[in-house]
């Protein structure tokens, strides 16, 4: 849906089964003016393919595509999209999956050397990627690729507060959306009998000030866009 005109558009049926994992991504192609959507459907089991398929708004149909020896197994859900590339992170081997749209074609990139990864982000245009919680600190860091494509351009650009004080209790934190003054987290508390609370909070860069951000409903979904009156047909 269009965010700015209330105007959507009902894709036919890709056929994707989805008793799997599933993963996706959306993104534009500047030098074909297409608009693309990726769903791929993947076993747990190692050694499984997924099965890719790709809407283009040109064509206005599903096909599929070569299956990917780098896809699906332990990858984030959502790719992440920059440079008309999305990408995803496979967990069990510490890589980005990268997708370019244009080509169709994946290939893996390097993460900067980090104990553990938490998920990826777009900021100002350079891929990032959020490195291991620090319980103690109540803080987590971003680390931005400067020079896309290029490993060694991995540098730690903001360390981020996610509490107040240092909170043994939490016990998951989502990166879902990074703009130019702050990062939004989706972060998990335990609360006694095996519960968890769940809370949206904002993290400022360049202050070590959080807001918590009071939302109408669980699971916020929240992504960046850039306002259009372009209809879609």
């Amino acid at each position: 849906m269009e965010p700015s005109t209330g105007l959507s558009q009902k894709l036919p049926d890709p056929g994707v089964p989805n008793e799997f994992q599933i993963f996706t991504g959306f993104g534009y192609v500047s030098a074909t003016d297409d608009y693309k959507i990726l769903i791929a459907n993947s076993r747990f089991e190692e050694g499984e393919q997924s099965k890719i398929h790709i809407f283009s708004s040109k064509s206005k149909s599903w096909r599929r595509i070569q299956d990917s020896q780098y896809s699906g197994l332990s990858m984030s859900v959502l790719g992440t999209l920059c440079n008309e590339t999305l990408h995803w992170l496979r967990f069990k081997q510490d890589i980005i999956v990268a997708f370019d749209l244009a080509d169709e074609k994946f290939r893996i990139m390097a993460l900067p050397v980090v104990e553990e990864y938490g998920g990826l982000g777009d900021f100002g245009g350079c891929l990032c990627v959020f490195g291991q919680v620090d319980v103690a600190a109540a803080s987590i860091d971003l680390w931005v690729m400067r020079e896309y494509g290029k490993g060694n351009s991995w540098t730690k650009l903001f360390n981020l507060r996610i509490s107040d004080q240092p909170d043994k209790q939490i016990c998951y934190v989502q990166p879902i959306l990074v703009t130019e003054t702050c990062t939004f987290l989706e972060i998990h508390t335990e609360s006694g009998s095996d519960r968890r609370v769940a809370k949206l909070v904002k993290s400022y860069h360049n202050e070590l000030k959080i807001e918590e951000v009071h939302v109408d409903r669980y699971r916020h979904g929240m992504v960046g866009y850039e306002e259009s009156l372009l209809w879609l047909e």
